[in-house]
């Protein structure tokens, strides 16, 4: 089908911050093009690639003009990266796409249809699994975020791990451009824009629709611990910028709602800190005691 961009107005606008994608990255494109809802505009802002993403790109800018092709000149870093993407946005809805996850042909439709009916849900998104999972539907997360302001904070922190889905949900524009905090980089940040967008009102999960990720993003890596690190005190609360957010950010809750909140990111950071140990302790063990076991015979 040939889009003519001249008479269409597009209702989303959809931001693929990438870097060194050129693996994946057409196939990420393909599943936004292959859309059933085709006003949309794809602004892909390219973080000063060194390898043929550019080439990619461009490619697909000049066959569809619904892509807007942006060049950094110079790395700028992840989360200003998703930032730049946003504020190029034009309409009133807006969602996020790594470069090496896919959606289902009708995941814009759904969602948007959902957001057009139900004025008072803040965003809409799709159930989520990883690549290697599409097919078990058992391992599929479809949890939405409802109720209170409390409730829907709570819900939130008590499923950090799997919110991928809900970072990439569709998103009324206007309320996500009310989070101060873009530009600033650190462990959970992508945690903290969930939150805020929970904060301000539901978010819902259809039935229908599927966003598919990639599973060699830099949440999935070993090194994000030491990457993201940027204060001494995250050494032993990794979590410690974006527990110091949602504590910011709820201080107008009851007592009650702020302790069990507490609580949950006190456990939050217990958790990430025994990750960290193992990690640590795996990286020392492949190093150092494995090649001396092999060596004695005592490993294969």
């Amino acid at each position: 089908m040939k889009i003519r961009c001249k008479s269409m107005v597009p209702v989303i606008s959809i931001g693929m911050p990438v870097y060194n994608g050129e693996a994946t990255i057409s196939q990420a494109i393909e599943s936004i093009l292959g859309q059933t809802l085709a006003n949309f505009e794809l602004i892909i802002s390219d973080n000063f690639s060194t390898d043929r993403t550019e080439e990619i790109c461009r490619d697909y800018a000049v066959k569809d003009c619904r892509v807007r092709y942006i060049r950094q000149k110079k790395n700028i870093g992840a989360s200003p990266n998703f930032k730049y993407a946003l504020n190029q946005a034009r309409t009133q809805y807006f969602t996020w796409v790594a470069a090496d996850d896919v959606r289902s042909s009708n995941f814009l439709e759904v969602n948007i249809n959902f957001l057009e009916t139900n004025p008072e849900f803040i965003a809409s998104t799709s159930p989520n699994c990883f690549i290697s999972d599409v097919d078990r539907t058992d391992y599929h997360i479809n949890f939405s975020i409802t109720g209170s302001e409390a409730q829907r904070i709570i819900k939130l922190l008590n499923c950090c791990w799997q919110s991928h889905g809900i970072f990439y949900s569709v998103i009324r524009t206007s309320h996500l451009r009310t989070y101060e905090g873009f530009g600033e980089y650190f462990l959970g940040f992508d945690w903290a824009i969930d939150l805020h967008i929970a904060s301000r009102g539901p978010i819902n999960r259809t039935r229908n629709g599927l966003i598919i990720l990639g599973e060699h993003g830099a949440s999935n890596r070993s090194s994000i611990w030491q990457s993201s690190r940027q204060k001494k005190i995250e050494l032993v609360l990794p979590f410690y910028q974006f527990s110091r957010f949602t504590l910011m950010h709820t201080k107008n809750l009851s007592l009650a709602e702020k302790t069990k909140i507490f609580f949950i990111l006190l456990h939050l950071n217990i958790t990430a800190l025994k990750q960290i140990i193992w990690t640590e302790v795996a990286i020392i063990y492949n190093k150092y005691i494995r090649p001396i076991l092999v060596y004695l015979g005592l490993k294969k």
